[in-house]
This record gives structure tokens, sequence and C-alpha cells, in this order.
């Protein structure tokens, strides 16, 4: 029913940084699950390392990225324009 009716605008700044950002997401919940199972101080830890790791990502990943996508643009733009375009379908039967 959506399809073709441009409903969802994708902001092709932040593709790059939201991919990195859900699989370095995926992987802390992942890890802090596993030092769950240690206790809560092992647990607690993760956290912390996790904010600390947040900050850094905020910081410096993420104008780091921003600026390799802006060389890298003739190369990654064919994959993005094609990702881009995926997003924008509407994901219901």
């Amino acid at each position: 029913w959506l399809a073709g009716m441009g409903a969802v605008h994708v902001n092709r700044r932040y593709v790059v940084p939201e991919l990195i950002g859900w699989y370095w997401f995926r992987g802390w919940a992942r890890l802090i699950r596993w030092l769950g199972r240690w206790g809560r101080l092992p647990r607690l830890a993760g956290v912390y390392s996790f904010v600390v790791g947040l900050v850094f990502m905020i910081v410096v990943v993420l104008p780091l990225t921003l600026l390799i996508r802006l060389v890298l643009f003739p190369l990654m733009n064919r994959w993005t324009a094609s990702y881009i375009k995926r997003l924008e379908q509407p994901s219901g039967p």
C-alpha cells in the first residue's frame, strides 16, 4: 500500500554512523549480558565501560566516520544509495 509514496526520508549523512552504532551496541549488549552471568560487579563494570565507550564514540568516532565518508563518498555512493532505497521501502507485508 505505501510503496512509492515517499512516506520516509532517510538522511544520507547518518546511514554509516547508524550502522556502526547498531553493531557496536549489539556487541556491548552481548558482553554485558555475558558479564551478568558472573555477578553484579562484573556486569556493573561492563555498564560503566559501555558509558565511557559511548562518550568516546560520540566525541571521536562519529566525527571521524563523517570525515571518512566524505573522503570515500565516490566509493560508497552506490552501496549507500541502494541501502537507503531499501530503508525507505515499507517494512510490512
